[in-house]
């Protein structure tokens, strides 16, 4: 059943791909709020984000461009940087994409697999851990993404695939995630996301539902709110800074 379920939705995936075949003229994220899209940076093209999470957590992300379809970086996660309790700074993990499809006006669906972090704050957490150090997730992932063409703009839709790596492979929390980008002008967008959906569709009282708001400045400067709920759990509010720029 859920094999039907995962076919079903490829199939529409390209369907919608080959017949929604806009012009692309929004920009393209290769980020969504925690959750990766399968496009990448030009060759040159850096990124570097600071995201503040809950309890004075903070993640530092960099990548460049060494492709145009390949980027690659570091993200470090410090937890009570701002606060009174003690500082801890996770193990840091690598950041990379490398872009399989890409997309075009006549077939605009784009594929890509790469290695990152999951999930922010006290949501980065394994299958019966206990060391509050390396909280935080890292592993392998493949995703698609293509644009919708709706109401005369263009959206972007991204889902994919996480298996779980570091600092335990723990194949059981692989998880499905899907998110849908509405640019409204070039300056404003929003977000909308789940993830944390388990392989076998259970434990839904775990799975995250994302939403946010993204103000750009001249292409280069962002500043983002997110907000990350849980059932039962009390909202992570996320606050991102990025700036991208070209060497």
């Amino acid at each position: 059943m859920k094999i039907r379920i995962l076919v079903t939705l490829f199939i529409l995936h390209i369907l919608l791909a080959v017949n929604l075949s806009a012009a692309l003229k929004m920009p393209k994220n290769t980020y969504g709020i925690d959750t990766p899209t399968a496009f990448t940076l030009n060759r040159g093209v850096y990124s570097i984000a600071i995201t503040a999470y809950d309890n004075g957590g903070v993640e530092w992300k960099s990548f460049i461009g060494l492709t145009n379809f390949f980027y690659f970086g570091v993200s470090l996660d410090i937890q009570n940087v701002i606060g009174k309790r003690p500082i801890k700074f996770n193990i840091p993990g690598v950041v990379a994409k490398l872009k399989i499809i890409r997309g075009n006006k006549s077939f605009p669906l784009s594929i890509s697999m790469g290695y990152d972090s999951f999930y922010l704050g006290p949501y980065g957490t394994v299958a019966n851990e206990v060391n509050t150090l390396d909280r935080l997730v890292y592993g392998a992932y493949v995703v698609l993404s293509h644009p919708i063409y709706l109401f005369g703009s263009t959206q972007y839709l991204s889902y994919g695939y996480r298996l779980p790596m570091q600092p335990r492979f723990v194949p059981s929390d692989s998880s499905y995630f899907a998110a849908f980008d509405v640019p409204f002008t070039k300056e404003f967008r929003a977000k909308l996301e789940i993830e944390k959906v388990f392989w076998n569709f259970s434990r839904p009282q775990d799975w995250l539902y994302n939403v946010g708001l993204r103000y750009t400045y001249m292409r280069r400067f962002s500043i983002e709110f997110n907000v990350i709920f849980q059932y039962g759990e009390i909202p992570n509010r996320v606050l991102k800074i990025i700036y991208n720029d070209r060497f």
